[in-house]
């Protein structure tokens, strides 16, 4: 009977396992590196960042100079290494463009979509993220600008432009909205001081997108958070989800922790939205922001239209206050909006999809399922023991 009872123990203490919090464990490296190597590791970040920082501000440059001395309107559609090939294209896209800055430009800066041509494949050692929309804000010869910068390769600039006109440009925004997180300097202004350095930290990613209620009417759309969750088959015929390396933060708050997501939307770098190696480049170049380490992905997508869901549901003048507060985030969050950034991420997840089970990858049905196929093993072996004790 006791045994019967040490083994019951364990199995709702490996079920109890299962349902806990995520808790923070550091990784290790998989192999041991020797001297050398970790000089060379050393010596290659060096140059990556380097060369990041060096395209970063010939950019910000020379593409701030052509788009504030050929701006019509207050628009600049470029594509400087395209040739002619892609000018029925740039007068097309200038005219949506137009059309979107309109009505929402109050603060009279000049905007520019430039489509950047960047082999960076050709460049050993070269830190370049193929295919992502850069930001880049400031003020050129008296001229307050913010800039999109699109960086791919040069065989593909007209690909990337007619993509972006019909609206299937799936490793951007599928429904033509080209804006970016220069939608809310268009209609702010510059932010206060540490609004803007929380956006060079990597919080740019959360102004990419418009509110999940326009992307509701999108056909197909999903804004799950946590899509980038992979299912495989376990054991006893459990699903175990395996999840992407995205840093185990934005797990915890995916659980519904305040604390997880409050310290997520604080501090996007310790939370993985982008690695050290890109926060050290803007912080060292002119650029906002050089695009999240995932690219897009469904999961990120939800997280792209946090600052524009913030805007819908307190309204422009709220937002307004938090955007330009000298305050500290957090800060300036809870004073502006009522309630703590953490609490707000958690009514927002459990909203959108819903608050996932807490334990490290076995969802609720498991977790029930576990729980009876134990019992029904303990139940079996109990059975057996006691047809052994009767006797022939």
């Amino acid at each position: 009977m006791k045994k019967w009872l040490a083994s019951m123990a364990v199995g709702c203490l490996v079920v109890a396992a299962w349902r806990l919090p995520p808790e923070h464990v550091e990784g290790r490296d998989a192999s041991v590196r020797t001297a050398e190597e970790i000089r060379f590791h050393a010596l290659e970040r060096e140059v990556r960042v380097a060369s990041g920082v060096l395209f970063r501000s010939l950019w910000a440059d020379s593409l701030s100079t052509r788009v504030v001395d050929v701006a019509e309107g207050g628009v600049a559609v470029l594509a400087p290494s395209a040739g002619d090939a892609v000018d029925a294209q740039l007068r097309r896209m200038h005219r949506r463009v137009a059309d979107q800055v309109e009505g929402r430009n109050r603060a009279g800066m000049t905007f520019g979509y430039v489509v950047q041509a960047h082999d960076h494949r050709r460049e050993d050692g070269a830190f370049s993220p193929r295919d992502r929309t850069e930001t880049y804000v400031g003020t050129r010869d008296g001229v307050d600008y913010c800039m999109q910068v699109r960086v791919g390769d040069s065989g593909y600039m007209a690909d990337v432009l007619g993509r972006r006109l019909v609206g299937t440009d799936n490793r951007t925004t599928p429904y033509g909205d080209d804006l970016g997180p220069c939608r809310f300097y268009l209609a702010y202004g510059f932010p206060g001081e540490r609004v803007q350095e929380w956006l060079e930290r990597g919080a740019i990613e959360f102004a990419f997108e418009p509110a999940t209620s326009h992307l509701a009417t999108l056909e197909g759309w999903s804004f799950t958070l946590s899509d980038y969750e992979m299912r495989r088959r376990g054991p006893l015929g459990l699903d175990y989800l395996a999840r992407r390396d995205i840093g185990n933060t934005l797990d915890r708050c995916l659980a519904g922790l305040e604390d997880a997501c409050g310290a997520f939307l604080s501090d996007p770098v310790a939370s993985t939205l982008i690695t050290e190696q890109q926060a050290e480049i803007v912080r060292r170049s002119p650029a906002t922001g050089v695009g999240s380490i995932f690219g897009v992905r469904t999961w990120v997508q939800g997280l792209r239209s946090l600052l524009s869901d913030l805007e819908e549901e307190f309204g422009e003048k709220a937002f307004e206050a938090f955007w330009t507060s000298d305050a500290e985030v957090d800060v300036a969050f809870e004073n502006t909006f009522g309630v703590a950034p953490g609490a707000w991420m958690v009514s927002r997840i459990e909203r959108l999809q819903g608050i996932d089970d807490p334990g490290p990858g076995v969802p609720r049905h498991a977790s029930s399922a576990s729980m009876l196929t134990i019992a029904a093993f303990l139940g079996l072996g109990y059975w057996r023991r006691r047809e052994r004790r009767i006797p022939d």
